[in-house]
């Protein structure tokens, strides 16, 4: 099976530090079981001297993965020659067609690559016996192309127990959730590109490919538009610079792993009032000319994708010549509904189709960038539609600020990277208590579940920041509706602070930061609207309890300030 170009785009960085730590793992087996470590015996890990930079990193941080589950760090060797007891465990990497020993082991039968040769991105996990002179046995971990190896790296240490959330600040993250393709924030002057000139060549050997946003073509950032950019962003009025402009993101990225946004919006990511459907096939048409040109590449080989965003997708419902090799990337309607899916006779271009989703927003009707407000099984069921109607090729998500997201984001990527295992609602759930197990321990993973299903059936309801607008969202006066939204609040922030309470220090530390921060802050400000609209209603009914609700509401207000 292919895989799609899968991640998140990246706004802002954070960090975020969860460990679950055990002190051995086995690893199981149809043959049996494997001892891939102890307190006393970590693993030897091998990698051949040429292989790709970016294996060798995800094998330096295998070897300190089981220092944090072990307290002793594995070993890292480069080479084929291994000094060893018949005590001591033995990981060998490499990739397939890049790695000799791995070539070795596949020619003399000891592993079968038959499901994986050939295939993106896909890996295989053996144990094998006399794999090098002098080691009994060893734990082969061999991938189909890079990214497949790195990726096959890191399922063992979550296997052994470290969250893929243990450290994040930038790449590492995305490869330890399987995915392989960023857009990075790209408003400010310390953009990607421009905030040092190794951030493509860097993130190449890591094994992610790059690209720009929905309106940022050719690998040129927004900020470049605004500020290194002569005349108007426009086609017509403009050709000479647009052109040379877009040529100079091709020639900085074209060594590298890029997947290039085609097209044109408006400036500033707005509509344009010029642009007709005749110019954007003359648009993509050129674009595609320079991609052929100064990459030496077909084009059949270079990732290219039209994000039918907005208004652009009723360019292509008119009816449009674009090449079939572009991937159309379907948009939702930035609220996680979507607004199309291939239709039957577009599942037979050789680009295929792909989604942008949507976790946060910046935009009219209303911004939405706080903390989540994404109902996984919404998403389940919208990824799982778009899926099953082909848009299999690429899936991005915006996730604004990263940092309140890592549920629905980590939901979102292993959806993307094996659809498989999601094919009904349940199937939410049951991720959501594997996902739980892993990042707090056994014994709360239904309760922690139940409490995320509850706050997204509250929250899918409205928006916070859309609070505000009028009319209310809920009815002050009819079925007693404002209230009993209250009471749903009040009785789930009572449920996860049981469940908090419950838990050892430090794993109410991380239960708090992914779980009960956003049911107790989703709380508050519900509360601060309801009691302000529950108190307007009393005093013009001139009621003495006015004062009351007035309090309330002041009270949520400090409490929010508190919890933010």
């Amino acid at each position: 099976m292919t895989r799609p170009y899968l991640s998140v785009r990246a706004i802002l960085v954070h960090f975020l530090f969860i460990l679950q730590l055990v002190s051995s793992q086995v690893i199981s087996f149809d043959e049996g079981d494997l001892l891939l470590g102890a307190r006393d015996n970590a693993a030897t890990i091998v990698v051949l001297e040429n292989e790709i930079k970016g294996v060798v990193r995800a094998a330096q941080d295998r070897a300190l993965d089981f220092g944090r589950v072990l307290g002793t760090n594995g070993t890292l060797v480069q080479g084929d020659t291994v000094r060893n007891s018949n005590q001591q465990v033995v990981v060998i990497v490499g990739t397939i067609g890049n790695s000799t020993v791995i070539d070795k082991l596949v020619d003399k039968g000891k592993i079968n690559i038959s499901k994986v040769q050939g295939k993106w991105e896909s890996y295989i996990q053996a144990v094998v016996d006399d794999p090098l002179p002098g080691i009994s046995h060893a734990f082969v971990i061999a991938g189909s192309d890079k990214r497949g190896t790195i990726y096959g790296i890191y399922d063992i240490s979550e296997a052994i127990g470290v969250s893929p959330w243990y450290w994040w600040a930038d790449v590492p993250l995305l490869l330890r959730l399987k995915a392989n393709y960023l857009w990075p924030g790209m408003k400010r002057k310390e953009a990607f590109y421009l905030d040092d000139e190794d951030d493509g060549r860097i993130a190449h050997e890591y094994g992610i490919f790059m690209g720009t946003s929905h309106h940022e073509p050719m690998a040129k950032t927004y900020y470049e538009q605004q500020y290194r950019f002569e005349g108007p962003w426009d086609w017509s009025e403009n050709y000479g610079n647009v052109v040379e402009f877009m040529r100079d993101g091709v020639n900085r990225t074209k060594d590298w792993d890029t997947l290039y946004t085609l097209g044109m919006r408006g400036d500033g990511d707005q509509e344009s009032p010029a642009l007709t459907s005749s110019q954007l096939e003359e648009i993509i048409q050129t674009q595609q000319d320079m991609i052929e040109e100064l990459t030496g590449k077909e084009l059949k080989d270079v990732p290219q994708t039209w994000s039918l965003y907005k208004e652009v997708g009723r360019y292509w419902q008119a009816g449009m010549n674009v090449s079939d090799l572009v991937t159309l990337m379907w948009a939702d309607d930035n609220f996680g509904n979507l607004l199309r899916v291939p239709w039957a006779n577009e599942t037979d271009r050789p680009g295929g189709a792909g989604v942008y989703y949507h976790f946060g927003y910046v935009g009219d009707p209303r911004n939405y960038e706080w903390i989540s407000t994404v109902q996984l099984v919404k998403t389940w069921e919208q990824m799982h539609l778009a899926y099953e109607k082909g848009a299999r090729e690429i899936w991005i998500a915006n996730s604004q600020d990263i940092k309140p997201y890592e549920i629905p984001t980590n939901h979102f990527l292993d959806m993307a990277y094996d659809m498989s295992k999601f094919q009904n609602p349940e199937s939410t759930t049951e991720w959501l208590k594997a996902w739980a197990k892993r990042e707090f321990g056994s014994g709360i993973e239904s309760a922690t579940a139940e409490i995320l299903n509850i706050y997204g059936r509250l929250v899918v309801r409205r928006k916070y920041e859309t609070l505000s607008m009028m009319p209310f969202a809920y009815h002050v006066l009819n079925y007693d509706e404002a209230e009993n939204v209250l009471q749903e609040w009040e009785d789930l922030l009572d449920q996860a602070r049981r469940v908090h309470d419950s838990l050892d220090q430090p794993t109410r530390d991380a239960f708090y930061e992914l779980v009960l921060h956003q049911v107790l802050a989703g709380k508050y400000v519900q509360e601060i609207y309801i009691a302000t609209h529950l108190g307007w209603l009393y005093k013009n009914q001139k009621r003495a309890s006015t004062n009351r609700l007035a309090a309330q509401a002041r009270t949520a207000f400090a409490n929010d300030a508190a919890t933010c």
